[in-house]
């Protein structure tokens, strides 16, 4: 693990199930308080991590979470998906849902969908200013 705990509980490497069950622990620790000002947390490689806590409660504790992971996370922690970047495999989400997973394989370079409602997605494409 590196040394800034707080900034970064993976090692980039291989994370054992003593790493994973206290970065758990961690998640869920994080949401038995109200953040103010909200807070945004970056979960790398969320699929090795327990993050229903977070994903279930976070926006209640004014914690608006993004999870990064190339590979499929649990039914729970998709159920609670509010924004989709691409591009990603829509293979990973068809099972969950199957009109976000169709309208992923059109999204280009910086565009991401958004859950409006349950199936109602809208496509965005964020503007990146010239260097």
């Amino acid at each position: 693990m590196q040394n800034d705990f707080f900034n970064e509980l993976d090692d980039k490497t291989n994370v054992s199930s003593a790493e994973a069950m206290i970065a758990t622990e961690f998640l869920k620790r994080l949401t038995q308080h109200h953040w103010t000002p909200e807070i945004i947390l970056v979960i790398e490689d969320a699929n090795k991590f327990d993050c229903r806590a977070v994903v279930s409660r976070g926006r209640h504790c004014g914690i608006q979470a993004i999870l990064l992971s190339q590979f499929p996370l649990s039914d729970e922690v998709m159920s609670n998906v509010k924004v989709i970047l691409g591009p990603i495999s829509a293979r990973l989400i068809e099972n969950h849902d199957p009109l976000a997973a169709s309208a992923i394989l059109d999204l280009r370079e910086h565009e991401f969908l958004w859950e409006e409602t349950k199936e109602t997605w809208h496509k965005f494409k964020l503007e990146v200013p010239d260097k």
